[in-house]
């Protein structure tokens, strides 16, 4: 096995065949052929990589220190579109789904540094463009969040600081242009979960446990909050 050199390792390696990518402390995205483990490539950025990649329909979404984050292809490595979030990119990117078609419109959340949380939409590539170039737009931030949570039929759930060590805040915000509707406040929370599922997925097992926020306490608990809405069964509608 070709390994190189590599600086600590603080995000974890991903993998869409036939490669497999590893961030690095040193700024760089080291890329290795997975079947063999084979060193092909690296990609520097200017800073530190240390948020975890997101792979997501053949695209690679990297957030880096350097302000940026990068959006590759899996297959050659190769930039297809780049976004300056204007802060380093702490918050690791969350794929949802916008649509009940497969392939319409899809969006990336992430969190930089001070800026908040991002919704980056991603629309189908456009059949005449540059070959690779895939269409993205930022369609809101919202500056006081710290993560997102869970994707509901019409909002983003997304984590807020509270007024103490002890409160945390869920800020419902509208997923199509961020504007805030209201907040829940909850106490003693210790983890959450982020949940990626949308109740707007076309496979049904993904669209039943979308809009939920998953909360986990020291003492071994876990509870489930979950919109009536986007509950399959009608029975449960109030």
């Amino acid at each position: 096995v070709d390994l190189p050199q590599l600086d600590a390792l603080r995000a974890r390696p991903v993998v869409a065949s036939p490669n497999l990518f590893a961030p690095s402390t040193d700024g760089k995205l080291y890329t290795f052929e997975a079947a063999r483990g084979s060193f092909k490539a690296t990609r520097s950025t200017e800073k530190r990589l240390v948020t975890d990649p997101l792979i997501y329909q053949r695209l690679l979404y990297l957030g880096a220190e350097d302000y940026n984050l990068y959006v590759m292809r899996v297959d050659d490595g190769s930039l297809v579109y780049r976004h300056n979030a204007e802060a380093p990119i702490t918050v690791a990117p969350v794929a949802v789904s916008d649509a009940l078609e497969a392939g319409v419109q899809k969006t990336v959340l992430f969190g930089a540094e001070g800026r908040g949380i991002l919704a980056l939409r991603r629309y189908p590539r456009v059949r005449d463009s540059r070959r690779g170039r895939v269409p993205h737009e930022l369609i809101w931030r919202h500056e006081s969040a710290t993560r997102f949570l869970a994707r509901g039929t019409q909002d983003a759930y997304l984590l807020t600081p509270g007024e103490t060590v002890e409160e945390s805040r869920v800020a419902r915000v509208d997923f199509e242009d961020g504007h805030f509707r209201d907040e829940l406040v909850l106490n003693g929370v210790d983890h959450f979960v982020t949940n990626s599922n949308s109740p707007l997925a076309i496979f049904p097992q993904e669209a039943r446990v979308g809009g939920m926020i998953v909360l986990c306490y020291s003492n071994g608990w876990i509870q489930c909050i979950k919109e009536l809405t986007t509950f399959p069964d009608p029975v449960h509608q109030g």
